[in-house]
């Protein structure tokens, strides 16, 4: 009987702590960050895959989509390019406004490339196959937005491109 009295005061302490935390806390632990790992690279690049051939100099790497939640999809490989050098884009290039102002892409077989171009350098994503380029899903579009929100931070503090990197991880 004692066993039980303590069970019950545990739970009513713990709902009294939930109802003075707020409606929001519930929410909040229920869409956990997703968190993205560097794989590979970020490896110096002659030439980018996805133009005729060139010489471009930049970074290639590639990323882990990692799902923390139970009976959500695997991870995704996410391919992903950097160059400062300045790209002069053919009329294949679309602009892509479902991924914000400077954002291209280029159909290439079952995938798609998107360019998204600040006025400094061009970051590259290969799109999954299954994605649909028109119409992201939201997963794609929150680690980009992320990864370019925390690559222009490595980009603002490195003088040259031997001194850059690629984050080794991403929260999106």
């Amino acid at each position: 009987m004692r066993a039980q009295g303590r069970r019950r005061s545990a739970l009513a302490c713990l709902l009294a702590l939930l109802a003075l935390a707020g409606p929001g806390t519930a929410q909040a632990v229920s869409t956990q960050a997703r968190r993205a790992f560097l794989v590979r690279g970020p490896a110096p690049v002659k030439g980018l895959p996805f133009f005729a051939p060139n010489v471009l100099p930049g970074l290639a790497g590639e990323y882990s989509l990692v799902e923390p939640r139970v009976g959500e999809a695997g991870a995704a490989e996410f391919p992903v390019w950097y160059t400062r050098a300045s790209i002069v884009l053919a009329s294949t290039w679309k602009r892509a406004e479902a991924y914000g102002p400077g954002a291209f892409l280029l159909g290439r077989g079952p995938a798609s490339v998107l360019l998204i171009r600040t006025s400094r350098c061009s970051l590259f994503f290969e799109l999954p196959p299954s994605a649909a380029p028109d119409a992201p899903d939201s997963r794609q579009r929150a680690f980009i937005g992320a990864f370019v929100k925390k690559f222009t931070v490595f980009f603002d503090n490195a003088a040259t491109d031997a001194e850059l990197s690629f984050p080794a991880y991403v929260d999106y």
